[in-house]
């Protein structure tokens, strides 16, 4: 949960300093848009789903093996964050003079 709210700052930077100055506020607007309609959109409809699923199995621990269940999607995140890194790199060195 401590390194959960690194990437919002370094998600901003970027979007913002890969768009014109006059369209930084849109597009920091968007993004906060899309990050909230996925993380308070699907993330509590997913955790209900895997708890309804892991009820007959876990029973009163249902809801705790729901919350298990999300921790993949952090190493989903990570390694999607390190794609983007990688064509970041390879766009950097594309246009370096």
């Amino acid at each position: 949960m401590f390194l959960n709210s690194f990437f919002l700052s370094a998600t901003v930077t970027f979007v913002q300093s890969e768009v014109a100055p006059e369209r930084r506020v849109i597009s920091g607007a968007l993004l906060l848009l899309v990050m909230n309609f996925i993380g308070l959109g699907l993330g509590p409809t997913y955790v209900g789903m895997a708890s309804d699923f892991f009820l007959p199995t876990y029973g009163e621990h249902a809801l705790q093996a729901a919350y298990y269940a999300l921790a993949p999607m952090y190493l989903i995140a990570a390694l999607l964050f390190l794609w983007l890194a990688r064509l970041i790199k390879r766009s950097a060195s594309e246009t370096a003079p």
